[in-house]
């Protein structure tokens, strides 16, 4: 697909995607060529960040294929599933968030989701026995991180604020969080909106502290995008605070499960880098994604919404039913997912 020896463009299709400082991680071997492209007037080859494609985007991505050289997709933000994966037939090869049954196949890789954009990564970070806060958690209180707050307040001292949203513009909303984290032991990482992976969790693993993540009876997600990792997991978030419990009454246990996650996640990362370097260096996947595309789930939207509804579920708490709701509602057509303003190309 791609020839390591030359300049790459890259068009970012929004403005404000937390994911751009890992995607550049990713594809730093490669000398870049960016430019933005919000309204999808510019076509040209390379690779493509956007959020969504569909046949709003498709005039614009067959424009691109017409001009010759590598077409590659980088599809973040599709936490909802409500993408037309069809369109991937206009491209060699598709990175994306969020493993899922729809978007699954060859041509199709899928990363993990990152670290917010200006995460600090510190060469040498604090050992979790100097650390202030033996937990933290910044932002909204929703779905399963009720359940959290409520297992592990009795455990302390901890820091939380609640009024942390996502960041605007490319900006993180609060220049405490590297601060408070960096001083912090244990992460607690409960699932995002509707999935159950968020960048907590690689937010947390850049500033050594400690990620707890979550697991379902469906599915053991991060296994799932990390292969075997260290990274304490658990059902419960009951579970999750005895386990703090018992690990902060011995600092040298503490600081040896620190340092092994750290020498795990500087490993990992740049595995996932090498890997995604390869895929792009790879022979084109074009015929591979337009058999992709002719799959009955992305001709037939009964098909698509029955394996739709499988795989969101399989990301759900019992305690934070809402999301479900909305994607039920969603497939009865009771609800139109987002999409973007897309204009016409001349």
């Amino acid at each position: 697909m791609l020839d390591g020896s030359d300049t790459i463009d890259i068009t970012w299709h929004a403005g404000d995607l937390w994911e751009r400082d890992w995607i550049r991680f990713l594809v730093n071997d490669f000398s870049l060529n960016e430019t933005f492209d919000l309204d999808y007037s510019k076509p040209r080859p390379g690779i493509h960040v956007t959020k969504y494609v569909g046949e709003e985007t498709d005039r614009y991505f067959e424009a691109c294929r017409k001009l010759g050289g590598a077409l590659l997709l980088v599809h973040v933000g599709d936490e909802w599933f409500t993408s037309n994966y069809r369109s991937y037939r206009h491209f060699d090869g598709v990175i994306r968030n969020f493993p899922t049954l729809l978007a699954k196949g060859p041509g199709i890789r899928s990363v993990p989701l990152g670290y917010y954009v200006g995460t600090g990564t510190p060469r040498a970070p604090r050992p979790a026995g100097e650390r202030t806060y033996v937990w933290s958690f910044l932002g909204e209180i929703k779905a399963s991180r009720q359940s959290m707050v409520n297992a592990l307040s009795s455990i302390g001292p901890h820091f939380i604020n609640r009024n942390r949203a996502a960041p605007q513009d490319g900006k993180r909303s609060t220049d405490t969080f590297d601060e408070v984290m960096s001083d912090t032991v244990f992460a607690p990482s409960p699932m995002g909106t509707v999935i159950v992976e968020t960048g907590r969790v690689y937010e947390a693993l850049e500033l050594g502290c400690v990620p707890i993540v979550e697991k379902r009876f469906l599915l053991d997600y991060y296994r799932e995008i990390l292969g075997d990792h260290p990274i304490p997991t658990f059902m419960t978030w009951r579970q999750a605070a005895e386990y703090v419990s018992r690990m902060t009454r011995d600092r040298a246990r503490l600081e040896d499960e620190q340092a092994r996650m750290r020498e795990w996640w500087l490993s990992k990362r740049e595995a996932i880098r090498r890997d995604v370097v390869s895929f792009l260096l790879d022979s084109s996947h074009r015929k591979d994604l337009e058999s992709f595309a002719d799959r009955p789930s992305n001709r037939s939207r009964a098909v698509y919404h029955a394996l739709r509804i499988f795989d969101l579920a399989r990301h759900q708490s019992l305690t934070a039913p809402w999301p479900m709701k909305r994607v039920l509602v969603q497939s009865l057509g009771l609800e139109a997912p987002a999409r973007p303003a897309v204009l016409a190309l001349p």
